[in-house]
């Protein structure tokens, strides 16, 4: 747990407990005494936290001695273990031998004099036991060595192969088994996931284990195919290409076509987004990577767009997952707000991407603006955001969707909804709870998104609630004003019933008598609008309407009382 803390940063380490580490490492009576006492895994533990602890700074000159077996220890971390098994793989542990050995690896790595050990050592452990490993690989190894070292780019390179096999790995495995216990008639009992695990765990397929170590052996060479992103989710390593040739179509389109594992991919590449930029070089790096990664995730969103539409048309309902994974999510949110890039600039990639692909992916903007909602809410400092951003993403994001306005949504190759993406439009430019201090500045951006995209907005019940809902907020005055003309002008769109609307109506035309009546007040036209409003709403008994109606007509005919 001590050495967690250190790591983390929750406890400082001290020369005192670098010399106590020292000791312990190089008494061989105390290590004896710890092998006798401890199971061998608890053992590991405690040996990789002393040595992950002992090259934490501050650091001291060490002993010949100590040195020495350092150098041994690197040497026989060449052959460092990685997982494939989704079990292991997903487990969220980091207090164990294989979690420390992935942080400390970069400063044991210096000490390798072969360029191929060095390399074999990377790779492997970038793969690592389970994704966090590979995550504390990669944030220890930039902070190590910065972004612009030659092995950095080639380990980000690597990554998409990886995510690629690994899932390959998987799937080859399970068709092989639903080969194997096939029926005559076709039929099979689908294996559940962890037979599968079990089978990958035991690296007994000799295609899948010479893919991986030609991937090793490409990556250790430099001999990687330079491709894009997008084209991995495709790549077959050569020696699987036959193997997977002669499995069936179906099991082919289903299970290898589109293969990979955006869990690892998540693990690898977010600890690099959220480095800051060191030169112009590393921002067209990241700035080129960010937008592979953009079109790699829409390649996948559109894959899945035509899986649900063939699904309708056949009238199945296998359910097909529609919302993006929390890896995913994750990943898109680091790559929209990355330290290296501007997030404006990295909406308009993602909105350019989209158009590419003709696809209007609702759950995707969904993600991307509750990621900037989260910044606002001042749980994440991530990046700076500030009120002239905010507004010019609420246009860039709302003109894209207002290109629709004439289109239905059977007209549109879409996931999800729109009308769900101009409600997180309204509550990020509203973001009440933030900037008390620029609240005149969210009120008039309100009043101006409103003003462009009124057409789309205003003949939505549910969107209309919500205006209503954030227009009730005392600060926003101008808009509260612009709403009620607006219900004026588009009398037609009143519930016909007691609802939610309805009373959220009367609560907007209550904030309104309450905070503003001056303005209704010295406007008759104003006044008679009010009054009809409100006789409507008694009319189908919204909620509070009478309670208003009957305040509102006692004030106008005894003003002075």
């Amino acid at each position: 747990m001590t050495c967690r803390q250190i790591i983390d940063g929750e406890r400082e380490k001290t020369l005192e407990l670098h010399d106590q580490l020292v000791v312990l490492l190089t008494s061989e009576e105390r290590i004896n005494s710890l092998r006798d006492s401890l199971e061998p895994q608890a053992f590991s533990n405690v040996i990789w936290a002393a040595i992950t602890i002992l090259l934490e700074p501050p650091l001291k000159a060490l002993s010949q001695e100590l040195e020495a077996d350092l150098n041994y220890v690197s040497e026989a971390s060449i052959s460092f273990p990685i997982s494939l098994n989704h079990y292991t793989r997903c487990q969220l542990y980091n207090l164990d031998d294989s979690a420390f050995r992935s942080h400390v690896a970069p400063k044991l790595i210096t000490r390798l004099q072969s360029n191929n050990s060095i390399c074999t050592f990377a790779f492997r452990c970038l793969v690592g036991v389970r994704n966090w490993d590979t995550s504390a690989f990669i944030r220890s190894w930039v902070k190590e060595y910065g972004l612009e070292h030659p092995l950095t780019q080639q380990l980000v390179n690597v990554t998409p192969f990886i995510a690629r096999i690994l899932s390959l790995t998987h799937a080859v495995i399970y068709i092989k088994n639903i080969q194997e216990s096939a029926r005559s008639d076709g039929s099979y009992i689908v294996p559940r996931p962890e037979e599968i695990d079990y089978e990958v765990s035991k690296r007994e397929d000799l295609k899948i284990e010479e893919a991986w170590l030609s991937l090793q052996n490409d990556f250790m060479e430099s001999k990687l195919q330079q491709i894009a992103v997008v084209d991995t989710l495709t790549w077959i390593p050569e020696v699987l290409i036959q193997p997977v040739q002669q499995m069936p179509d179906w099991a082919q389109k289903r299970f290898i076509q589109h293969a990979f594992d955006w869990e690892f991919s998540t693990a690898a590449l977010v600890p690099v987004l959220e480095i800051g930029a060191e030169s112009e070089e590393i921002q067209k790096f990241i700035g080129s990577l960010c937008e592979q990664l953009i079109f790699a995730l829409l390649h996948e969103r559109e894959r899945v767009y035509l899986e649900y539409k063939a699904d309708q048309e056949e009238g199945r309902h296998r359910n097909v997952h529609t919302r993006l994974y929390q890896s995913q999510s994750q990943l898109l949110d680091k790559v929209i707000r990355s330290k290296h890039m501007n997030v404006l600039i990295q909406i308009d990639k993602l909105l350019h991407a989209l158009r590419t692909f003709n696809l209007v992916d609702c759950i995707l903007l969904e993600s991307v603006i509750d990621g900037l909602k989260f910044d606002l809410s001042g749980s994440n400092n991530s990046i700076e955001i500030n009120d002239s951003l905010i507004i010019q993403i609420g246009l860039a994001i709302g003109d894209y969707l207002f290109e629709f306005r004439n289109q239905s949504d059977s007209e549109l190759r879409m996931l999800g909804k729109v009308s769900d993406v101009w409600e997180r439009l309204i509550e990020l430019l509203s973001r009440e709870s933030r900037f008390p201090e620029d609240i005149a500045g969210a009120d008039q951006f309100l009043v101006q998104f409103f003003n462009r995209f009124q057409e789309v907005l205003f003949p939505h019940w549910w969107l209309r609630r919500k205006l209503y809902r954030v227009a009730m907020l005392s600060a926003y005055k101008q808009f509260r004003r612009i709403i009620f003309k607006a219900v004026v002008k588009h009398s037609d769109l009143l519930p016909d019933d007691r609802n939610d609307e309805s009373e959220s109506l009367v609560q907007l035309l209550a904030e309104l008598w309450d905070s503003d009546c001056t303005w209704i007040i010295n406007r008759q036209l104003l006044c008679q609008d009010l009054r009809t409003l409100l006789g409507r709403l008694q009319e189908i008994d919204a909620v509070g309407a009478r309670s208003l109606a009957d305040q509102v007509a006692s004030f106008l005919s005894n003003p002075g009382s």
